[in-house]
């Protein structure tokens, strides 16, 4: 069950009579969201309460906060504590009493009491609204009024941090009749009715407007307003970045690289130490313990080019997104990355003694904090290396494979790779304590292989993806 929305503003009173169960210690407590279709979705209190294990795309905003941060419906504070345990300063704000009292308890004593929508004293770097909160506005109109409002809530460059679902794009969408009637009936599209459902208690109907990406960002940019998509699910979820404009567009949301420049690309600074470089015969690339360091594989001329080039890229906006396996801003298939997917093949040929076809390409900006989890990858994967390309960071930052059991840390300086099985090995990074570190991944399968159908990665041939 999906716990990472959070609970909605309509009857709160119902709600709060389920939270004030489970803190009076029925940890079964719930409550259940009827939406005027007949689908049903039960949310334990506890899951409320959970803020370690985060969806991806509760991740990935976490991921973007910068500054003093307003939680705006915080619920019991799941996105709130992980944004005070990560050092920013936040105030959780809630139209729910029983949850600003539970918020005052862990030790938020400036949790605010009030409507989603209640003029704001202050301003905020960051206005955090998840669980599809946005969605409780209810009307087109209201959503209108609300992003009128920013100017008075934002500090100059701050961002609005929103989800939202394309409903009828989603794993329970409404049919295909309710949505005509919808129509019919001049109601917005994806606007629906819930009810809350305690206990055989059922609280009056309130209405959720589900937006779709295209409208919420022509809303957005209607009014003036920057507008991003900076992650997308499986489930027809999207997180989307709303600014002021200036220097609050796109780039903003990127705060790990809005101080790199010249002086921060630390091409020339060699670490101490480092793996050795390990030679391997071609008969031993069967096994799932191989893998090969090549160092100085990419010349630092051409990965400070590449460096700089994604740089200027993450800075303009709209070519890196959050993926979900790290929430960090990456890209898939990058013009630059397919053009050396094609010129290193044959130094991997060579490597291993066996012709490769190309995958995919992907680039990524590891972020403070990030974490790489322990995984094997995909079959597009087959043979993979790893190149660092540029970062900022003051001591190295290992990759870890397994082999025979045994974690092996290896130190990748500018311009080495690590050549390994991908779909064999078992490959990790512990949390990042620098500012940024940008990698490029380079994917292939065996020509020869079982797995030489996923060979372009469906794509037909290599090349930039426009996707």
């Amino acid at each position: 069950m999906s716990s990472e929305r959070a609970e909605p503003e309509f009857s709160q009173d119902l709600i709060g009579k389920a939270i004030a169960d489970y803190r009076a210690g029925d940890e079964q407590a719930s409550f259940e969201l009827v939406r005027e279709d007949g689908h049903v979705r039960t949310v334990l209190i506890s899951d409320l309460c959970e803020h370690q294990a985060l969806a991806p795309i509760g991740r990935a905003a976490l991921n973007l906060c910068i500054g003093r941060v307003l939680d705006v419906g915080a619920g019991l504070g799941r996105y709130s504590r992980n944004l005070r345990e990560i050092g920013l300063s936040v105030t959780p704000l809630d139209p729910s009493e029983e949850c600003v009292d539970f918020l005052k308890e862990i030790g938020f004593d400036n949790a605010i009491h009030a409507d989603l929508t209640a003029p704001s004293r202050e301003r905020y770097d960051t206005i955090l609204m998840l669980g599809s909160n946005l969605g409780e506005l209810g009307t087109i109109e209201r959503l209108g009024a609300f992003l009128a409002s920013l100017e008075g809530r934002l500090t100059e460059g701050g961002v609005l941090i929103c989800d939202s679902t394309d409903i009828y794009r989603s794993a329970n969408p409404p049919s295909p009749e309710h949505r005509e009637r919808s129509r019919a009936s001049g109601r917005p599209e994806g606007y629906l009715e819930y009810q809350v459902r305690v206990e055989g208690e059922v609280g009056p109907p309130s209405g959720r407007l589900h937006i779709a990406e295209t409208d919420l960002g022509r809303l957005a940019n209607a009014m003036g307003l920057k507008f991003d998509v900076a992650f997308r699910d499986d489930q027809a979820r999207y997180l989307a970045i709303i600014s002021r404009g200036g220097d609050g567009q796109s780039s903003r949301m990127y705060d790990v690289v809005k101080r790199a420049g010249t002086d921060d690309l630390r091409i020339d600074r060699r670490m101490q130490g480092g793996s050795k470089t390990h030679a391997i015969a071609a008969k031993e690339m069967n096994s799932a313990a191989d893998y090969v360091v090549i160092r100085n594989l990419v010349s630092r001329d051409v990965a400070a080019l590449i460096h700089r080039y994604a740089l200027l890229h993450l800075k303009a906006g709209g070519h890196f997104m959050l993926d979900g396996q790290s929430c960090c801003p990456s890209r898939y298939a990058d013009g630059c990355g397919e053009a050396l997917l094609e010129l290193l093949k044959p130094q991997f040929e060579e490597v291993i003694g066996e012709t490769l076809e190309p995958s995919y390409s992907y680039l990524r900006f590891y972020t403070n904090g990030a974490v790489l989890e322990r995984h094997i990858d995909r079959p597009a994967c087959e043979i993979s290396a790893t190149i660092t390309i540029g970062y900022s960071a003051e001591q190295a930052w290992p990759i870890f494979i397994e082999v025979d059991g045994d974690p092996i840390g290896v130190d990748l300086e500018v311009g080495d790779a690590l050549l390994y099985q991908g779909i064999q090995v078992p490959h990790w990074r512990q949390a990042f304590g620098g500012q940024y570190w940008l990698q490029l991944f380079l994917h292939y399968v065996r020509s020869t292989g079982e797995h030489f159908r996923h060979a372009f990665d469906g794509r037909g041939s290599i090349g930039p993806w426009r996707g």
